[in-house]
Protein backbone atom coordinates (compact mmCIF):
# COMPACT_ATOMS: atom_id res chain seq x y z
CA UNK A 1 0.00 0.00 0.00
CA UNK A 2 1.80 3.52 -0.97
CA UNK A 3 -0.25 5.71 0.83
CA UNK A 4 -2.57 5.61 4.57
CA UNK A 5 -4.62 7.65 6.11
CA UNK A 6 -4.00 8.67 9.71
CA UNK A 7 -5.50 11.30 11.81
CA UNK A 8 -3.19 14.70 12.38
CA UNK A 9 -4.18 16.39 15.45
CA UNK A 10 -8.19 17.61 14.62
CA UNK A 11 -6.92 16.55 10.91
CA UNK A 12 -6.90 13.49 8.67
CA UNK A 13 -4.04 13.73 6.13
CA UNK A 14 -3.28 10.94 3.63
CA UNK A 15 0.65 9.89 3.79
CA UNK A 16 3.06 7.99 2.19
CA UNK A 17 3.86 4.48 3.79
CA UNK A 18 7.55 4.07 3.31
CA UNK A 19 8.96 7.20 2.61
CA UNK A 20 11.16 9.34 4.91
CA UNK A 21 10.52 13.28 5.37
CA UNK A 22 7.70 14.76 6.30
CA UNK A 23 6.17 11.57 6.24
CA UNK A 24 7.61 9.48 8.73
CA UNK A 25 7.79 12.25 11.06
CA UNK A 26 3.72 12.02 10.57
CA UNK A 27 3.68 8.28 10.79
CA UNK A 28 5.02 7.89 14.16
CA UNK A 29 2.50 10.63 15.54
CA UNK A 30 -0.38 8.62 17.19
CA UNK A 31 -4.10 8.75 17.42
CA UNK A 32 -5.20 11.69 20.00
CA UNK A 33 -1.76 12.79 20.68
CA UNK A 34 -0.92 16.78 21.18
CA UNK A 35 2.63 16.18 19.39
CA UNK A 36 3.24 18.25 16.96
CA UNK A 37 6.01 18.64 13.62
CA UNK A 38 8.31 21.62 14.41
CA UNK A 39 6.18 23.08 17.46
CA UNK A 40 7.71 26.15 17.89
CA UNK A 41 6.80 26.62 14.00
CA UNK A 42 3.53 26.25 14.94
CA UNK A 43 3.68 27.91 18.00
CA UNK A 44 4.65 31.18 16.30
CA UNK A 45 2.22 30.68 13.70
CA UNK A 46 -0.82 30.03 16.18
CA UNK A 47 0.19 33.40 17.97
CA UNK A 48 0.35 35.43 14.37
CA UNK A 49 -2.28 34.32 12.51
CA UNK A 50 -5.73 35.38 12.59
CA UNK A 51 -9.34 34.53 11.29
CA UNK A 52 -9.85 37.20 8.27
CA UNK A 53 -6.11 36.88 7.34
CA UNK A 54 -5.09 36.13 3.76
CA UNK A 55 -1.79 33.10 4.11
CA UNK A 56 0.82 31.95 1.87
CA UNK A 57 2.49 28.85 1.98
CA UNK A 58 5.01 28.74 -0.03
CA UNK A 59 6.19 25.31 -0.17
CA UNK A 60 2.74 23.47 1.20
CA UNK A 61 4.28 19.85 0.24
CA UNK A 62 1.36 17.42 1.36
CA UNK A 63 -0.46 20.52 3.61
CA UNK A 64 0.71 19.84 6.81
CA UNK A 65 1.22 23.72 7.62
CA UNK A 66 -1.71 24.26 4.99
CA UNK A 67 -4.69 22.90 7.08
CA UNK A 68 -3.07 24.56 10.44
CA UNK A 69 -3.77 28.14 8.21
CA UNK A 70 -7.49 27.39 6.76
CA UNK A 71 -8.47 26.52 10.44
CA UNK A 72 -7.07 29.77 11.77
CA UNK A 73 -7.82 32.20 9.33
CA UNK A 74 -10.93 30.79 9.03
CA UNK A 75 -14.32 30.95 6.76
CA UNK A 76 -13.49 34.86 6.46
CA UNK A 77 -9.59 33.94 5.39
CA UNK A 78 -7.74 33.06 2.71
CA UNK A 79 -4.72 30.23 2.22
CA UNK A 80 -2.78 30.21 -1.29
CA UNK A 81 -1.07 27.29 -0.82
CA UNK A 82 1.94 26.86 -3.33
CA UNK A 83 3.06 23.56 -4.49
CA UNK A 84 5.31 22.58 -7.77
CA UNK A 85 6.17 18.87 -7.09
CA UNK A 86 3.25 16.91 -9.03
CA UNK A 87 3.07 14.05 -6.65
CA UNK A 88 3.31 16.17 -3.58
CA UNK A 89 0.28 18.36 -5.31
CA UNK A 90 -1.98 15.58 -5.78
CA UNK A 91 -1.47 14.85 -2.23
CA UNK A 92 -2.08 17.77 -0.56
CA UNK A 93 -5.55 18.44 -3.02
CA UNK A 94 -6.24 15.15 -1.92
CA UNK A 95 -5.72 16.17 1.71
CA UNK A 96 -7.93 19.51 1.54
CA UNK A 97 -10.55 17.20 0.01
CA UNK A 98 -10.57 15.11 2.71
CA UNK A 99 -11.17 17.68 5.32
CA UNK A 100 -13.69 19.37 3.21
CA UNK A 101 -11.46 22.76 3.33
CA UNK A 102 -13.10 25.36 1.19
CA UNK A 103 -10.61 28.32 2.14
CA UNK A 104 -7.32 27.26 -0.11
CA UNK A 105 -6.84 27.40 -3.40
CA UNK A 106 -3.95 25.29 -4.33
CA UNK A 107 -1.45 26.15 -6.60
CA UNK A 108 0.57 24.10 -8.67
CA UNK A 109 3.79 26.09 -9.13
CA UNK A 110 6.74 27.21 -8.44
CA UNK A 111 7.49 31.26 -7.07
CA UNK A 112 10.71 32.52 -7.57
CA UNK A 113 12.36 35.66 -9.70
CA UNK A 114 10.93 35.58 -13.07
CA UNK A 115 7.96 34.28 -15.32
CA UNK A 116 9.11 30.93 -16.81
CA UNK A 117 9.79 27.51 -16.83
CA UNK A 118 12.80 25.95 -14.49
CA UNK A 119 13.87 22.77 -14.30
CA UNK A 120 12.94 21.47 -10.68
CA UNK A 121 15.23 18.67 -8.89
CA UNK A 122 13.05 15.85 -7.02
CA UNK A 123 14.47 15.20 -3.43
CA UNK A 124 14.64 11.41 -1.83
CA UNK A 125 12.18 12.96 0.46
CA UNK A 126 9.25 14.71 -0.57
CA UNK A 127 10.27 18.12 1.43
CA UNK A 128 13.56 18.34 0.01
CA UNK A 129 12.50 18.67 -3.84
CA UNK A 130 13.97 21.91 -5.11
CA UNK A 131 14.75 24.37 -8.04
CA UNK A 132 18.42 23.68 -6.45
CA UNK A 133 20.28 20.40 -7.03
CA UNK A 134 21.39 19.15 -3.22
CA UNK A 135 23.08 15.80 -2.16
CA UNK A 136 19.40 15.53 -0.99
CA UNK A 137 18.52 15.43 -4.85
CA UNK A 138 17.51 12.47 -6.89
CA UNK A 139 18.55 12.03 -10.88
CA UNK A 140 15.20 13.24 -11.40
CA UNK A 141 14.80 16.47 -13.38
CA UNK A 142 11.25 17.97 -14.60
CA UNK A 143 9.89 21.09 -15.62
CA UNK A 144 7.73 23.40 -13.67
CA UNK A 145 6.01 26.93 -14.31
CA UNK A 146 6.81 29.25 -12.40
CA UNK A 147 5.65 33.27 -11.04
CA UNK A 148 7.18 35.88 -9.14
CA UNK A 149 5.22 36.23 -6.42
CA UNK A 150 4.90 39.95 -7.44
CA UNK A 151 2.85 38.35 -10.66
CA UNK A 152 0.77 35.89 -8.53
CA UNK A 153 -0.40 38.79 -6.50
CA UNK A 154 -1.58 41.01 -9.10
CA UNK A 155 -5.64 41.29 -8.10
CA UNK A 156 -5.49 38.88 -5.20
CA UNK A 157 -5.84 40.40 -1.78
CA UNK A 158 -2.47 41.73 0.34
CA UNK A 159 -1.02 39.37 2.17
CA UNK A 160 -1.01 38.98 5.96
CA UNK A 161 1.11 36.07 6.52
CA UNK A 162 3.55 34.26 4.61
CA UNK A 163 5.09 31.00 5.18
CA UNK A 164 8.26 29.87 2.88
CA UNK A 165 10.02 26.70 3.41
CA UNK A 166 11.82 26.37 -0.11
CA UNK A 167 15.00 24.45 -0.03
CA UNK A 168 17.28 27.48 -0.51
CA UNK A 169 15.16 29.32 -3.67
CA UNK A 170 14.29 31.74 -0.75
CA UNK A 171 16.71 34.21 -2.59
CA UNK A 172 15.14 34.31 -5.62
CA UNK A 173 11.64 34.42 -3.84
CA UNK A 174 12.25 37.73 -2.15
CA UNK A 175 13.77 38.90 -5.25
CA UNK A 176 11.38 37.89 -7.11
CA UNK A 177 8.44 39.55 -4.84
CA UNK A 178 11.07 42.65 -3.42
CA UNK A 179 8.44 44.93 -6.78
CA UNK A 180 5.59 44.11 -4.67
CA UNK A 181 5.88 44.82 -1.41
CA UNK A 182 8.09 48.00 -2.50
CA UNK A 183 4.83 49.28 -4.08
CA UNK A 184 2.48 48.01 -1.84
CA UNK A 185 1.76 48.51 2.03
CA UNK A 186 -1.91 47.99 2.91
CA UNK A 187 -1.61 46.26 6.06
CA UNK A 188 0.67 44.15 8.24
CA UNK A 189 2.76 41.29 7.05
CA UNK A 190 4.98 38.56 8.39
CA UNK A 191 7.46 36.41 6.61
CA UNK A 192 8.44 32.88 8.27
CA UNK A 193 10.72 31.24 6.40
CA UNK A 194 13.03 28.52 6.42
CA UNK A 195 16.75 29.58 6.32
CA UNK A 196 19.32 27.22 3.89
CA UNK A 197 22.72 29.00 4.84
CA UNK A 198 24.69 25.94 2.83
CA UNK A 199 23.03 27.14 -0.33
CA UNK A 200 24.08 31.16 0.24
CA UNK A 201 27.00 32.65 -1.50
CA UNK A 202 28.15 35.64 -2.87
CA UNK A 203 26.23 35.12 -6.14
CA UNK A 204 22.76 33.86 -4.45
CA UNK A 205 22.94 35.60 -1.80
CA UNK A 206 20.18 36.08 1.13
CA UNK A 207 21.65 38.71 2.80
CA UNK A 208 21.53 41.13 0.24
CA UNK A 209 17.80 40.07 -0.56
CA UNK A 210 17.08 40.87 3.21
CA UNK A 211 18.58 44.15 3.55
CA UNK A 212 16.16 45.63 0.55
CA UNK A 213 13.22 44.55 2.70
CA UNK A 214 15.06 46.20 5.62
CA UNK A 215 15.23 49.02 3.70
CA UNK A 216 11.58 49.30 2.95
CA UNK A 217 9.88 48.74 6.56
CA UNK A 218 10.52 45.35 7.37
CA UNK A 219 12.52 43.72 10.93
CA UNK A 220 13.36 41.45 12.63
CA UNK A 221 10.49 39.73 14.45
CA UNK A 222 11.43 36.06 15.54
CA UNK A 223 14.76 33.94 15.00
CA UNK A 224 14.25 30.52 15.66
CA UNK A 225 17.28 28.75 16.55
CA UNK A 226 19.15 25.48 14.85
CA UNK A 227 20.46 22.50 16.96
CA UNK A 228 20.16 23.98 20.06
CA UNK A 229 18.30 26.06 21.83
CA UNK A 230 20.89 28.26 22.87
CA UNK A 231 23.72 28.25 20.23
CA UNK A 232 27.31 29.64 21.36
CA UNK A 233 26.63 32.80 19.24
CA UNK A 234 23.93 33.50 20.69
CA UNK A 235 25.31 33.07 24.40
CA UNK A 236 28.23 35.13 23.25
CA UNK A 237 25.80 38.04 22.02
CA UNK A 238 23.84 37.74 25.27
CA UNK A 239 20.33 36.23 23.68
CA UNK A 240 18.36 34.46 25.61
CA UNK A 241 15.29 32.49 24.09
CA UNK A 242 11.50 33.59 25.47
CA UNK A 243 10.47 29.74 24.49
CA UNK A 244 12.16 26.71 24.25
CA UNK A 245 10.72 23.71 22.19
CA UNK A 246 13.21 20.41 22.39
CA UNK A 247 16.35 21.51 20.51
CA UNK A 248 15.37 24.84 19.18
CA UNK A 249 14.58 28.54 20.75
CA UNK A 250 12.53 31.20 19.86
CA UNK A 251 13.80 34.84 20.30
CA UNK A 252 11.94 38.20 19.80
CA UNK A 253 14.42 40.49 20.82
CA UNK A 254 17.48 39.97 18.06
CA UNK A 255 18.73 43.27 16.18
CA UNK A 256 18.41 43.31 12.29
CA UNK A 257 21.94 43.55 12.43
CA UNK A 258 23.05 40.20 14.50
CA UNK A 259 19.79 38.42 12.56
CA UNK A 260 21.93 38.97 9.24
CA UNK A 261 25.03 37.91 10.91
CA UNK A 262 23.36 34.53 12.07
CA UNK A 263 21.55 33.44 9.72
CA UNK A 264 22.77 34.39 5.95
CA UNK A 265 26.46 32.25 7.05
CA UNK A 266 27.17 29.09 7.74
CA UNK A 267 27.86 28.84 11.41
CA UNK A 268 29.39 25.24 12.77
CA UNK A 269 27.66 24.47 16.21
CA UNK A 270 28.56 21.46 18.40
CA UNK A 271 25.05 19.80 19.07
CA UNK A 272 24.92 16.70 22.05
CA UNK A 273 24.92 13.26 20.36
CA UNK A 274 24.56 14.47 17.18
CA UNK A 275 26.71 15.27 14.26
CA UNK A 276 27.71 19.40 14.38
CA UNK A 277 24.68 21.67 12.91
CA UNK A 278 25.72 24.17 9.63
CA UNK A 279 23.70 26.45 10.96
CA UNK A 280 22.28 27.88 13.85
CA UNK A 281 19.35 29.90 12.33
CA UNK A 282 16.37 27.53 11.40
CA UNK A 283 13.47 30.15 10.80
CA UNK A 284 13.45 34.02 10.64
CA UNK A 285 10.62 36.04 10.80
CA UNK A 286 10.33 39.42 9.18
CA UNK A 287 7.45 42.32 10.30
CA UNK A 288 6.09 45.03 8.35
CA UNK A 289 3.27 46.79 10.17
CA UNK A 290 1.10 50.19 9.34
Amino acid sequence: MKYLEKEIGKFKMRIKSKEGGIHSDLRRMKKGSTKEREPELLNTIKDEVKEGFTAIDLGANIGYITLLLSDLVGKKGKVLAIEPEPENFEILKYNLELNKIKNVEPINLAISDGDKKICFHIGKSSNLSSILPSKNSTNKIIDVNCLTLTSLLKNRPYPNFIKMDVEGAEVEIFRGMYEYFKNNNDGNCLIILEIHPIFYSKKHNLEIEFKKFLDIGFSTKYVISAGVPIPDLFKKYGYTPEKVFRNRGVYTTVTDKDMLYFSCKQHIQKVPGKKDSTKIVRYVGLYRGK
